[in-house]
């Protein structure tokens, strides 16, 4: 049986040019060709088939011998923006693709939640003091969760959010023009 027979239902007749399905099943119903319980056969299979082609995950299920992840990622793997990422502990897909942590964040269990401050500076030491050994660092005040840290390397960008990966906190720099932020590259050793 031919692709076309097929689809009309194992008629062996071929298909008049420039008709699709709906219009043989239009016209055998009108010359009585074709039965209404057969017909509704038809439109009620068209109709199931297209809903489950609409639900995310039943058109498109997993063929066996494809890991777990999906789109060929290892299990416990997801792709986002064509990376295979951890979405419990990935920073930038945190619980979800491009779902950021800020820089004071961290990703645990695909939830961003609040890092331990990084290196504080000794109670009491005021912003702008010295700090670490030999005094390479200086104290700034955090941005976010209060506190301050022992800076030894920064840069500066117009938000937080700005800050390049591997950034360890963001501090207000004194003096700085509104919108200007310090993203902490490197921590002083206390």
């Amino acid at each position: 049986m031919d692709k076309e027979s097929w689809r009309r239902g194992g008629d062996s007749r071929p298909a008049p040019r420039g008709e699709t399905s709906f219009d043989e099943l239009a016209k055998e119903l009108a010359e009585g060709k074709l039965s209404r319980r057969n017909a509704l056969r038809w439109i009620g299979g068209t109709l199931v088939g297209s809903l489950l082609a609409s639900i995310p995950g039943v058109a498109l299920a997993t063929p066996q011998g494809q890991p777990p992840g999906g789109q060929n990622c290892p299990p416990g793997r997801v792709k986002c923006q064509g990376d295979c990422v951890d979405r419990s502990s990935d920073p930038n897909n945190c619980g979800q693709c491009r779902n950021i942590c800020s820089p004071s964040q961290v990703c645990e269990n695909g939830t961003c939640v609040s890092a331990s401050p990084p290196a504080a500076c000794p109670e009491g030491i005021p912003p702008g003091t010295s700090c670490g050994p030999l005094n390479q660092g200086q104290c700034f005040t955090n941005v976010v969760g209060g506190g301050s840290t022992c800076v030894c390397q920064l840069t500066t960008a117009s938000t937080c959010l700005s800050c390049p990966p591997g950034t360890e906190a963001c501090v207000i720099l004194p003096g700085a023009p509104p919108g200007v932020v310090g993203c902490v590259t490197a921590v002083c050793p206390q």
